[in-house]
């Protein structure tokens, strides 16, 4: 019987040989290997691309955090620059935010000068509008008060069972930690320690107390 497809298979097997050009020895070079270079190679760099922005966001975090508390008595936490660019509507993300930081520190620090009043002007400058508060569904809080729980943590403990704050403040911060192992490495930089803590002042209703504490951390880790 005449082979038909001869030249389709003589194409399949150049793109791939082409994509494994660069590889070491028999990897660019023997087909059947090749395939399985080229797939892992691109297993690795789908999880790269995502390690990537997540590193990049740590990074930006960072940066925006030290040049806020670094103005001094001008200064803010994290936490609460997020919540009063919320509250003043200013849409700039983190990256717009570290390069301002970096390349423009007097224009970050009007914008930080916005939040700040953006924070003071509020309703309940001393309660949870003071935080960025916005109302969750009935039976579930928002956890992104709490300094170091993002969006991500918030999901990830949410299918744990852990989805209001008397729960959080009820939690061993030792089964916080298991928590966030199981959510995979991207996690390991998260340290719960004093979660629990905040928690339990945004049951009691103290936001004074909670921002004056907020203040004294680095994204929820206490600074030595």
């Amino acid at each position: 019987m005449r082979a038909t497809n001869g030249a389709a298979r003589h194409r399949s097997k150049a793109r791939v040989l082409k994509a494994a050009k660069g590889f070491y020895s028999g990897r660019r070079k023997m087909y059947t290997v090749a395939c399985e270079a080229v797939m892992r190679a691109e297993q690795m760099g789908f999880r790269g691309r995502k390690e990537k922005k997540r590193d990049f966001r740590r990074l930006w975090i960072r940066r925006i955090s030290i040049a806020s508390r670094g103005l001094g008595e001008e200064g803010v936490s994290y936490s609460r620059l997020i919540a009063g660019l919320q509250l003043a509507d200013i849409r700039l993300d983190r990256k717009q935010l570290s390069e301002l930081a970096i390349h423009q520190p007097a224009a970050f620090a009007d914008v930080v000068k916005q939040a700040k009043a953006a924070l003071a002007a509020a309703p309940t400058s001393q309660g949870a509008g003071a935080f960025g508060y916005r109302p969750q569904k009935a039976g579930i809080d928002n956890l992104t008060i709490v300094e170091g729980i993002g969006p991500k943590i918030t999901e990830l403990f949410r299918a744990n069972g852990i989805d209001t704050f008397a729960k959080l403040a009820a939690a061993d911060p030792a089964k916080l930690e298991q928590i966030l192992k199981s959510g995979g490495s991207h996690y390991n930089t998260a340290q719960p320690s004093t979660w629990p803590k905040q928690a339990d002042l945004v049951v009691k209703g103290q936001w004074a107390a909670l921002r004056k504490w907020q203040d004294e951390l680095d994204g929820g880790i206490k600074r030595i």
